[in-house]
């Protein structure tokens, strides 16, 4: 932060204790409101800007006290340790480590404990710097809107729009860095570890979806507004009354095609690193406790799933996730000839059920309540995304890595008022995934 000039750093500081109530909430709605304000006109699209500019600064900075927060907390707790002897004491923090800990030496006590200092340090950087992207062009210390909101040109648009592109793009792994933060800490000694990491962490996960959320959604708009200008006479007009997409927002999506979609990027995903994929069997509610198949529908009369306003990039991410687990334990149970997987949806009236139900291995008790837990792979490692490129021309996706993908999608279901559940069942193999998706 001290690489900050001194305006930023000042105007930083000053948005540390912004209170909550000025963040705007942005539900489904909201989203779509600004998607048909950005496409009525310039002055529409300036209105927006200003306020997502707005928003992303706020955010970028409560995300930037999140950090400081987590790295006050670890280097706490390692001077802490580092004078928990008293002068005079002929034991040294030395023994004291090998001791309660012998199977890790000195030496990788200290080196894992500067990699998560690093890690911690790195992303604080990046969000001061980025908050820094956001502040060159909207000053807080400015009464008036900034020239660029001001002026609001086209070469205006795109530089707010490249910011925005900027900010996805540098935050594209902040998550993994998290989930190694986390996986550091908790290789440490129960007595080492800081108390507020969990609670920081989580509220960091939250900051971090909005801020990924309201970037994407500008940038989609932007490139709406392109697209749209470039579209002339009777198709123009139709886009403009019956548009299916504002921004990030998809607005009464077909989920079910988005659900074709995740099975097969997961089955890719599968075949890539297992060698074999398990079957996908896609079935339709019908009627009550009545199920046909996806492609028998085609054929019948009859009502059809209904629709639901959602950021379909959330809920491709949430689909992939989750079948990825259900394939990787069908192959686990029997890699020859893996049981299917069945993946049903149900109109529940005012939302819609969506059930991903495999015969894999399955999970105890213990298994379901930490399946939500952020960065528990259970493999103790940390996760280097070149590890997986080093033997192939081209960068390959893992089936499993940090344990960030369940509770990601669980925060990102849960934003708008769905829902991602587990269950278990004693008669049967496997785990039932549910994922709920308002239709109001």
């Amino acid at each position: 932060m001290n690489r900050l000039p001194h305006a930023c750093r000042s105007s930083l500081l000053e948005h540390h204790n912004f209170q909550k109530e000025r963040l705007i909430s942005w539900s489904l709605d909201r989203l779509l409101d600004a998607g048909r304000m950005f496409k009525q006109g310039k002055d529409g699209r300036r209105k927006i800007a200003s306020q997502i500019l707005k928003e992303v600064q706020l955010r970028l900075a409560k995300q930037h006290r999140i950090c400081l927060k987590m790295k006050d907390s670890i280097e706490s707790e390692v001077n802490t340790n580092r004078n928990v002897f008293s002068e005079g004491t002929s034991k040294k923090p030395v023994i004291r480590a090998v001791t309660k800990n012998p199977f890790s030496s000195p030496k990788n006590v200290l080196m894992e404990r500067k990699s998560l200092e690093k890690y911690v340090s790195d992303l604080e950087v990046m969000h001061a710097d980025t908050y820094r992207l956001v502040w060159q062009l909207y000053p807080t210390n400015k009464l008036d809107d900034p020239a660029v909101i001001r002026n609001f040109t086209a070469p205006n648009e795109t530089l707010i729009n490249g910011v925005f592109e900027q900010i996805r793009s540098r935050h594209a792994h902040s998550v993994d860095a998290l989930a190694n933060i986390v996986i550091l800490e908790s290789k440490r000694d129960e007595d080492d570890r800081s108390p507020n990491l969990p609670i920081l962490s989580s509220s960091f996960l939250e900051g971090r979806i909005c801020v990924q959320l309201l970037c994407d959604h500008y940038v989609g708009l932007h490139k709406q507004a392109i697209a749209l200008n470039n579209v002339k006479g009777s198709a123009k007009s139709a886009e403009m009354q019956e548009p299916h997409q504002f921004g990030a927002v998809s607005f009464r999506c077909d989920i079910w095609s988005v659900m074709k979609d995740a099975v097969a990027e997961a089955s890719a995903i599968c075949e890539t690193n297992l060698g074999v994929v398990p079957e996908v069997r896609m079935v339709v509610q019908k009627e009550k406790n009545e199920y046909v198949s996806d492609e028998s529908l085609l054929q019948m009369d009859g009502p059809t799933p209904r629709k639901a306003t959602i950021v379909q990039a959330w809920a491709h991410h949430c689909f992939v996730e989750i079948l990825k687990n259900s394939m990787q334990s069908s192959v686990i149970r029997d890699k020859l000839h893996p049981p299917h997987i069945l993946v049903s949806i149900e109109d529940e009236g005012d939302r819609i059920k969506i059930r991903i139900k495999d015969n894999g291995i399955g999970l105890d008790d213990s298994g379901l309540e930490k399946a939500f837990n952020f960065a528990r792979t259970g493999k103790g490692q940390l996760y280097d995304r070149l590890d997986h490129q080093q033997s192939y021309a081209a960068v390959t996706t893992p089936i499993s890595g940090l344990g960030v993908g369940l509770p990601l999608s669980r925060l990102m279901m849960r934003k708008f008022g769905g829902d991602l559940i587990l269950e278990t069942s004693e008669k049967e193999p496997g785990v039932t995934a549910s994922l709920y998706f308002n239709t109001n």
